[in-house]
């Protein structure tokens, strides 16, 4: 599911993640992004899992995602995409997603 959209030139520094309502046992999701004009760049590839993957949305939790990557500046717009993986989601789940970074313009 598309959650929300990041201008060019967004630095993401964290990520995380409140979880209010558990999805139900074994739900877990991916979160990633994809370029909005639908152009990749290979300089910062598009991938569904960028910021996590295995992510646990089976219970209440407040989630802090380990970023992994290095820091690099968004060289266009972004759209953040979440991807239910794991158990089908059994519960009406709620969430909110936090992200902390710098908008620092696109070059």
């Amino acid at each position: 599911m598309q959650i929300n959209t990041l201008q060019p030139g967004f630095l993401v520094e964290a990520v995380s993640l409140i979880v209010s309502n558990g999805f139900g046992t074994g739900v877990t999701a991916s979160l990633g992004f994809e370029y909005t004009d639908g152009v990749d760049r290979p300089e910062l590839p598009q991938a569904a899992n960028y910021f996590g993957a295995g992510i646990d949305l089976a219970t209440v939790a407040n989630l802090r995602l380990n970023l992994t990557k290095k820091l690099a500046k968004f060289p266009a717009g972004v759209t953040l995409l979440l991807t239910i993986t794991g158990a089908a989601v059994a519960e009406a789940g709620y969430l909110d997603l936090i992200v902390h970074g710098e908008g620092l313009g696109a070059d």
